[in-house]
């Protein structure tokens, strides 16, 4: 089968820790239905409620895309379940959370080389 939507690692610190991720890219439909979650957020939410919204928007986005991860103390295998990964992402806390949604919304943004141009 051809796998149309390519792969990456992802690559951050957190806490003094590397921490990879091998992801699976959205496609482009999934991005918008991504995007349209985001811009639905109750604008008249607190502060807190409005972070608490996005997080759950952000577990949902690495629990379906995430297919190993390396670099977590304790964290022998990336589970298949997705109520298990789900768990092992709340327990990683919301900086490591919010951290891998935006390295893996930044390295969405295609970056052109000199010899591209």
């Amino acid at each position: 089968m051809f796998n149309l939507y390519k792969k990456d690692t992802l690559k951050f610190t957190i806490e003094g820790s590397e921490i990879e991720l091998d992801v699976t890219r959205l496609t482009a439909t999934e991005s918008l239905q991504l995007n349209s979650r985001i811009s639905r957020i109750d604008p008249e939410l607190n502060d807190v409620d409005e972070q608490g919204a996005l997080i759950e928007i952000y577990l949902d986005l690495l629990v379906s895309i995430v297919s190993d991860i390396r670099g977590v103390n304790g964290l022998d295998s990336w589970p298949v379940d997705a109520s298990e990964r789900r768990k092992i992402l709340n327990l990683c806390g919301f900086d490591f959370v919010f951290k891998a949604a935006v390295s893996y919304r930044t390295s969405s943004q295609v970056k052109e080389d000199e010899e591209g141009k």
